[in-house]
């Protein structure tokens, strides 16, 4: 495979789980989610185990007399190492009470070999110059996330009962710290609309150009994080100075054509100083690298260790290869499929943010609809939930922004206001408190080492 040098593999442990099997034939249940044939690294081997596996399947007795048979009738005895050594495999092992452990130290050779595979390709794709630097990144990411991913145990299908009762235990110690099961957006009532971001949940949130996407996901981002909770944010669209700077207006209430502008007081730096104190000890992590591919934000987001929502700012500059007579609407399908699954894996909420269509620019009130959400129908099918910002006629001259939950998979949909501040660029959050009011630098010495320590 590599140089002359052996492949990492296990022979041992290859008999042992078969052996295992024979002895209890329950165990191949057990196993099969786990291993497939091309994970034993001896052909005679694969040919058993696959041999068990569609005997498992024609519910046909396993054991030693009716494993040989099976192969006769296919035709496999002589490629299994002949009926000796379906014996000697049989014998391998005096209980099946360690299959499990043989099973793992298949799967972990297994997917060694495969990386030391999928290495050498991407060895020879690096060698090769007409080969963009940016899509061998990707491609050497998705090939290298493919093979280590299977090293992860797929436990199959669990007896609901301890799930629910874990579940229920959950619900019973968040009403005794009267305390959402979710994670709170820091706004009450769009908290009693959604209970929360829900682990493994995605939230889509869509509005038309300048409408406060973005303003939104960092005060919710701000207010997860503000809970020592880990945050990590892909900013797509503006770059982290960018974060940086409505962060500091939003947490200092400065003016944000002052911030920009940097005509500000002492006391405005004093407090723009002290909102970066704060919101620099909280676990808020920024990736602001443009054009980024959904293998890289998966790869990144499961390096953040303990992750607790994963924010995207938006879907539309997400940058992946279009693979040939793909439709639009199919590739940001597979876009926000990959997405979800990244949500279920990593077992916390992603907040997805997306554009809208024109058509709401068409109605009186221009208020948006589920069917708006931009070129692809998979958004509002694969996600859990989608908020749509809009400005409600009625409410032109008082600073109030309508979200509507349009979708809910576990819960109502409806309507509910929250407060414009826009010299702030923000929205008003009801559990994140304004700074204290900042007394003044000393002198002008003192105000340089304190503001850039």
């Amino acid at each position: 495979m590599s140089q002359g040098r052996t492949p990492p593999q296990d022979i041992q442990a290859e008999q042992a789980v078969i052996g295992s099997c024979l002895i209890d034939p329950d165990k191949v249940t057990e196993l099969a989610a786990m291993l497939a044939p091309d994970d034993f690294s001896e052909d005679k081997h694969q040919v058993i185990w696959a041999t068990m596996l569609a005997m498992h399947d024609d519910r046909t007795p396993i054991d030693a007399v009716t494993l040989p048979k099976a192969l006769t009738e296919k035709g496999h005895l002589e490629r299994a190492g002949g009926l000796s050594h379906v014996v000697t495999v049989a014998r391998s092992v005096p209980t099946a009470a360690h299959a499990m452990h043989y099973a793992r130290q298949v799967k972990e050779a297994s997917v060694r070999r495969r990386l030391i595979r999928e290495a050498a390709l991407i060895s020879s794709m690096a060698h090769d110059s007409t080969v963009e630097l940016e899509a061998l990144a990707d491609e050497a990411e998705r090939r290298i996330l493919g093979a280590s991913s299977l090293s992860a145990f797929d436990p199959g299908p669990r007896p609901i009962g301890p799930v629910a009762a874990a579940h229920w235990r959950e619900l019973y110690d968040a009403r005794d710290r009267r305390e959402l099961v979710g994670l709170p957006t820091g706004f009450a009532a769009l908290d009693g609309k959604l209970v929360g971001l829900q682990p493994g949940d995605l939230t889509v949130l869509a509005a038309r150009t300048s409408l406060g996407k973005t303003s939104l996901a960092l005060a919710i981002a701000r207010t997860v994080a503000a809970r020592q909770v880990p945050v990590v944010l892909f900013s797509l669209e503006m770059s982290a100075r960018q974060i940086a700077e409505r962060l500091i207006s939003m947490g200092a209430e400065i003016n944000m054509r002052d911030v920009r502008a940097r005509r500000l007081t002492d006391e405005r730096w004093e407090a723009g100083t002290l909102a970066i104190a704060e919101f620099g000890a909280t676990p808020l992590w920024v990736d602001d690298r443009r054009g980024q591919s959904t293998h890289s934000i998966v790869s990144k987001a499961r390096r953040v260790k303990g992750v607790g929502l994963v924010v995207i700012d938006y879907l539309g500059l997400i940058r992946d290869p279009e693979q040939r007579g793909e439709t639009r609407a199919q590739h940001v399908g597979q876009q926000v499929k990959r997405i979800r699954d990244m949500a279920g894996n990593l077992g916390c909420p992603v907040l997805l943010l997306c554009q809208l269509n024109r058509e709401p620019e068409g109605r009186a009130d221009k208020k948006p609809q589920l069917s708006d959400v931009r070129e692809s129908g998979d958004i509002e099918q694969d996600a859990d939930n989608v908020l749509l910002l809009w400005h409600d006629p009625k409410h032109v001259g008082l600073n109030k922004v309508t979200v509507i939950v349009a979708k809910q998979r576990n819960g109502p949909t409806g309507e509910v206001c929250i407060e414009w501040e826009p010299e702030f660029v923000r929205f008003r959050t009801d559990n994140i408190q304004t700074p204290r009011k900042p007394e003044l630098f000393g002198g002008r010495e003192e105000r340089r080492s304190r503001h850039f320590d």
